[in-house]
C-alpha cells in the first residue's frame, strides 16, 4: 500500500473550518479516531506533542502535522483543505492551507519517515497544490492523491 491508498474519502476534509492549530488537529483527527476506535482527544494530543517541539509547516501553504500513538497497529492519515488558511508558525510566515496529518505506531519508524517523504515531495509541487486548492470535493481530492502520489499516473515511482 502506498501512503496515497491512506487516503480514503472520509479521511479528506475539504473544507477545514478551524482558524488555529488545535482546531484543525481536532478536524483532522476526527476521521481517524472513528476508523480507529481511539478517542480523538487522544490523536490530537498526539499531534500537539510533536507540533510543541518545532512546527510541521513546510512552507508554500504544506504543513505535516505528525504523531505517535501506541493504540495503532498502522500508519492512518488524514488530509485537509483550508480555503482560508491557518497561521502556522510557517518558515514562509505564509498561512497553512493544506494539512496532511500522520499519526503511527511506536515500531513503525522507517515506515513513518518514508510516508512523511513521500508526502512532502508530493506536496513540493506547485501543479499538485493548486490542484487540490481547487478540487470541488473530498473524492477530487482523493483523486489526485491517488493520480499524482509514487505509484499513481503522474508523479509515477514506486509505493
Amino acid at each position: 500500500m502506498t501512503v496515497f491508498q491512506l487516503f480514503h474519502a472520509d479521511a479528506i476534509v475539504a473544507d477545514l473550518t478551524g482558524n488555529d492549530a488545535q482546531t484543525v488537529f481536532a478536524e483532522l483527527c476526527a476521521p481517524l479516531a472513528r476508523s480507529e476506535a481511539i478517542p480523538v482527544a487522544e490523536l490530537v494530543a498526539a499531534l500537539a506533542e510533536r507540533e510543541a517541539l518545532a512546527s510541521t509547516a513546510l512552507g508554500n501553504g504544506v504543513a505535516i502535522p505528525h504523531g505517535v500513538h501506541p493504540a495503532l497497529t498502522r500508519i492512518v492519515a488524514s488530509f485537509g483543505r483550508s480555503r482560508a488558511g491557518v497561521p502556522f508558525a510557517s518558515p514562509d510566515g505564509e498561512p497553512v492551507h493544506l494539512f496532511v496529518a500522520l499519526v503511527r505506531p511506536p515500531e513503525a519508524t522507517s515506515a513513518h519517515l518514508k510516508a512523511l517523504a513521500r508526502v512532502s515531495h508530493l506536496l513540493a509541487s506547485a501543479p499538485v497544490r493548486a490542484a487540490l486548492l481547487a478540487a470541488h470535493t473530498a473524492e477530487d481530492i482523493q483523486r489526485i492523491l491517488a493520480e499524482r502520489g509514487p505509484g499513481g499516473g503522474a508523479a509515477g515511482g514506486q509505493p
